[in-house]
């Protein structure tokens, strides 16, 4: 599957809480046999937000669910968790487009022994602002305005997915602490902050450091912008990542790649 993969685990955490970032698509399902069939996690949660098309989610807590547009599936991997994500029957046989999101979260060390757990949010169940003329806002994690997402966060964050007609503006302030960046979807957007502006393009990044203050996003006055708002906390721990694993120290990774072998994960 083509994908943007704006960065994975990484020691030095330049997005932390985030560990990994990818966009996946869009392209249709009939140009490849795609899929992610069971596979483990442990110590972080994924965030699954679908653009286009459809995934079929399945993990060994029990959870299960079909993600379609506009749909958020956070999964907390926790203590350790399988979980698979095919597109289902129905939709293989009539055929589409696939696009959307996978983001990494990580967790602290104390909740990396989290017992793992699934949330569906629903695409009209995701609370919607409008601050401003041209500005539409749905509000995946945390709050803004006066929105405050349903999902319940053991690492809190801001994720907000942004629609900007040509020429508007959309100013938000970043929480105390928090460590934003911006992901441009389609169009572009100047951003100013902190005294400086930069520019944005489809699938560019703009990393706006830490409290950084009020952001003022300009969308082009031709194309106007949509883009993903991500802020966190950072957790400031150290990071060990190996494939699906992500945790603070090498021996805390091979027990995890020895839990999976045994069993102890689950089935699927």
């Amino acid at each position: 599957m083509p994908a943007r993969r704006l960065f994975t685990p990484d020691g030095s955490r330049p997005f932390d809480p985030f560990l990994y970032f990818v966009h996946f698509g869009p392209r249709q399902l009939h140009e490849t046999n795609w899929g992610f069939p069971a596979h483990p996690h442990k110590g972080f949660e994924t965030i699954t937000y679908m653009l286009q098309g459809e995934l079929e989610h399945r993990d060994s807590a029990g959870g299960h669910a079909v993600m379609r547009p506009g749909d958020v599936q956070w999964v907390t991997a926790g203590a350790g968790i399988l979980h698979s994500e095919i597109p289902p029957d129905a939709f293989m046989r009539t055929g589409g487009i696939v696009d959307g999101f996978q983001i990494w979260l990580n967790l602290a060390r104390d909740d990396k022994a989290a017992p793992g757990g699934y949330q569906m949010l629903r695409a009209d169940e995701t609370p919607v602002a409008k601050p401003a003329k041209g500005v539409t806002l749905r509000v995946i994690g945390g709050a803004a305005e006066d929105q405050q997402s349903p999902v319940a966060m053991r690492t809190p964050i801001s994720l907000i997915h942004a629609r900007l007609e040509p020429g508007a503006r959309w100013q938000h302030e970043a929480n105390v602490g928090h460590n934003p960046f911006v992901y441009v979807i389609e169009g572009g957007c100047q951003i100013a902050i902190g005294g400086g502006d930069a520019e944005a393009g489809e699938g560019q990044t703009a990393i706006l450091g830490l409290s950084p203050g009020m952001m003022t996003v300009s969308a082009s006055p031709e194309r106007g912008a949509d883009l993903l708002y991500l802020a966190g906390t950072p957790i400031e721990e150290p990071i060990a990542s190996y494939g699906p694993f992500v945790m603070t120290s090498r021996e805390e990774i091979v027990e995890a790649i020895d839990e999976y072998k045994s069993g102890r994960m689950g089935v699927l």
